[in-house]
Order: structure tokens, then sequence, then C-alpha cells
């Protein structure tokens, strides 16, 4: 059953996904299999995550959380935690997602997780790149890098490169950040990872479009909107519709750029992300001043 879930959910299946994970905790159940279970539901709970669904993404890991406190399931724990944190992230709220990171990492660290602790620095990054702290969002990133690279975890190491291109973006390096999202863009074609080569894919036209090669910009954001399209990951397919509805009002085609902003608004609503509901929204006022 398990084994099934992970195929749907690498195809972007998520509703089969989730009934086979539900299955298997069923069977774990009966059998007491508890940290197969609390496994499971973490599982089930990135799922929703991953589908833009973060009501039952915290409510599955809140389950999980309890279950491996109660039973000390200490590597459960820490797990829950992160993916807490993640969805936390994810809903604008950075104070509690911090907070369930830190924890996540100590507690890593404790049991001599300490790859998984690494890849949680990033996630620590992540944090307080949102939180405007530059600097120390740097410093973690190039902290999980180093780690990831010891580890020989290519996924982290490819998010880690992915993360720190995107700081630099965000920093106004334009030059560098191309360099470092196209190094990770190499090391997620064709490795299953949809929704990291959508974002990617999104940030190298971010980096085109800064740099005035709209041409180049369209395409690679366009081949990101059809990677989030293909997984069916919508808070993916919000970001790709926002940053490709920009491109066209810079172009000055402010039709376009109206529609991928108005589609953009109805999947952060839907979804709940507030960075692509403010994105659109800030796009859409833009649009009326030309």
């Amino acid at each position: 059953m398990t084994n099934l879930g992970i195929f749907y959910r690498q195809r972007g299946d998520h509703k089969m996904a989730v009934e086979y994970y539900e299955r298997a905790v069923e069977i774990y159940q009966q059998l007491e299999e508890h940290e197969a279970v609390i496994n499971l539901m973490s599982g089930i709970g990135g799922i929703y995550r991953d589908a833009g669904d973060y009501q039952p993404a915290i409510e599955y890991s809140q389950r999980a959380l309890k279950r491996a406190v109660k039973t000390g399931y200490k590597f459960g724990e820490a797990w829950a935690l992160r993916s807490l944190a993640v969805a936390y992230k994810e809903l604008s709220d950075y104070p509690k997602s911090l907070e369930h990171e830190g924890r996540s990492v100590k507690i890593f660290r404790a049991i001599g997780e300490k790859a998984t602790a690494g890849a949680s620095l990033g996630n620590i990054g992540i944090i307080y790149q949102l939180l405007g702290d530059y600097s120390k969002a740097l410093g973690y990133y190039e902290q999980s890098l180093k780690s990831a690279r010891e580890h020989n975890l290519i996924t982290e190491e490819e998010r880690n490169l992915k993360n720190i291109g995107k700081l630099h973006l965000q920093m106004g390096n334009d030059r560098e950040a191309l360099q470092r999202l196209e190094q990770a863009l190499k090391l997620a074609e064709g490795r299953a990872l949809g929704s990291y080569e959508a974002d990617i894919l999104v940030n190298i036209g971010e980096s085109y479009k800064r740099i005035g090669d709209y041409q180049t910009a369209l395409e690679r954001i366009e081949r990101g909107l059809r990677v989030a399209r293909e997984i069916q990951v919508k808070y993916r397919e919000g970001y790709a519709l926002n940053s490709l509805a920009d491109l066209y009002l810079k172009t000055g085609d402010v039709r376009k750029a109206n529609e991928h902003f108005q589609h953009a608004l109805v999947l952060g609503q839907e979804t709940g992300i507030t960075e692509v509901i403010w994105e659109a929204h800030k796009g859409l006022a833009e649009a009326l001043e030309v």
C-alpha cells in the first residue's frame, strides 16, 4: 500500500496517494506498528502540503507529533515538527515555523541524524529570507549545502542551490542568481522532482527578466508553468502565473497580464497562499495604471 502511495505521490496524483497511505495506516494500526503509523501520518500531511491544502496537512502532522511524543519515537517527533514548520511557513506564520524547525533540528542532532538536521538548516534559511534577514538566510543555506554535499544528498544540494539562487535574485545579484539556479536545474531535471523543477524554472525566468532577456524569460517561465500543471501543484502554478503575468505587463500586453494575474489570484485563494494572493492583487493594481 505504501509503495503505491509513493508512486502516486511522485506522479502528482495526490488523491490516490492519500487513499493508499490511509489504507496503509489502517493496516499498521491493526498490527500496532506505531512508528510506521506515525511516519505514514506525516507522509499524508506532506501530500496535502504538496497539493497546497494546508489545513489537513497541519492536522495530520499534529496527529503524528502527538503519537510520536506519546510513544517516545524521537525521529518521528522531529519529522512531524519539521512538517509543521513547512506548513506554517507556507501560511506566512514565520515565528511559529521558526520555532518548530528549531525544535526539530535539536532533536535530529540529539539522536545522531546529522544529515537530516543539515537539511532542516536550509528550512531555517528560508524563514529568515522571508523575514528579510538575508545574511542569516545565506549562512543557513551555506551550512545546509555543505551538509548535503558531505552526505551525498543530491536533492538537498539542489534545493539549497535553488534557495541561494532565489536569495541572490531577491538581493539584486542577477548573474550570481542565474549561475546557482542553472546548477540546481541540472540536478533536478529527470529526477522526478517536478515541484522543485517548476520553481527553479520560474526563478531562472525571473533572472532573465531582470537582465532584460524577455524571450528566454518567457520560455523558462512557460516551462515551469507546464511542469506545475503536469504535477498538479496549484500553488506552484500560482507563482508561475504571477511571474508570467508580470512579464506580459513589462512587454506591454496588458490583456494577457490581467488574465494571468486573475487566474493566479483564484489559485492563491484556493490554496490559501498569501504570497500568491498578494502578488496577484499587486499586479492587477499595476495593470490598471498602464
